[in-house]
């Protein structure tokens, strides 16, 4: 038996399921991708590099030529900085002989660094990359069995404004018309497996985000706590950049909110 096929299988014993759980995060650029996957990394068990980009190879052979996110998982320092995989050569070579898109994230559970860090105890791998959102019912097909997909948007004003900040504005309406083709593909195609998310309403709203973050966590099936907002929880499994710790949003008690908000 060889090195992967000895990892891979004894990281499913120690987990004891069939296929690795597997959170996709996505959207288009510039709307809270990036927030949203540090928010739900902060659950116990819940981790994965800045960007992922496994399902955007047609199959796992070709992922290297996916750019730049078979760069990201090489091992290095810029790598390592923003939070990579950090696999060498020869563990390269071997995820690219995955017979599933399911045994890349089984192999590289098993493998990574960055799930062997000391208090990550990785069972769920987020996997990030808002690149998906331009072939997402290809993605979700490509994904294991039962993958959940986060969906994060922002009103079209708000987005408008992001792009116009990185001198994209020509590009966004055309670009947003084919954003909201793909979820309303998806979700067709995959029901009960995609969850639309307001950035404005999660992160921005005090009067909705302990609810929001609520129905989000719900629909994953995970715990929540209030204070994860804060991104420490967050930034003792993953010691590299940690965009939620900049916010500093998450005061001592629940904003107005809370008289809504169901009891934890």
């Amino acid at each position: 038996m060889s090195r992967r096929c000895r990892l891979v299988l004894a990281w499913s014993c120690a987990a004891t399921v069939a296929t690795p759980r597997v959170i996709v995060v996505t959207g288009m650029e510039r709307t809270g991708t990036t927030v949203t996957s540090e928010l739900i990394m902060s659950t116990a068990g819940a981790l994965g590099p800045f960007e992922t980009g496994f399902l955007a190879a047609e199959r796992p052979a070709l992922f290297n030529n996916v750019h730049p996110f078979f760069e990201h998982a090489r091992r290095g320092r810029a790598q390592t900085l923003r939070g990579g995989l950090q696999l060498d050569d020869a563990q390269l070579a071997e995820l690219l002989e995955s017979r599933t898109h399911a045994d890349m994230y089984h192999y590289a559970l098993a493998t990574s660094p960055l799930f062997r860090r000391r208090g990550a105890n990785t069972t769920i791998f987020v996997d990030k990359a808002p690149r998906y959102a331009r072939f997402l019912s290809d993605a979700m097909r490509r994904a294991p069995p039962g993958t959940r997909f986060v969906v994060v948007s922002k009103t079209v004003e708000n987005g408008r404004r992001s792009w116009e900040a990185r001198g994209n504005a020509h590009l966004y309406e055309k670009t947003y018309a084919s954003f909201r083709r793909q979820v309303e593909l998806a979700t067709r195609d995959h029901p009960g497996l995609v969850y639309e998310l307001s950035y404005e309403n999660l992160f921005l709203d005090l009067c909705t985000r302990n609810e929001t973050a609520r129905r989000l966590f719900d629909f994953l099936g995970l715990p929540f706590e209030y204070a994860w907002f804060s991104g420490r929880a967050l930034k003792r499994k993953r010691k590299d950049r940690c965009q939620l710790c900049r916010w500093r949003i998450a005061p001592a008690t629940i904003p107005c909110d809370a008289s809504r908000a169901r009891p934890a």
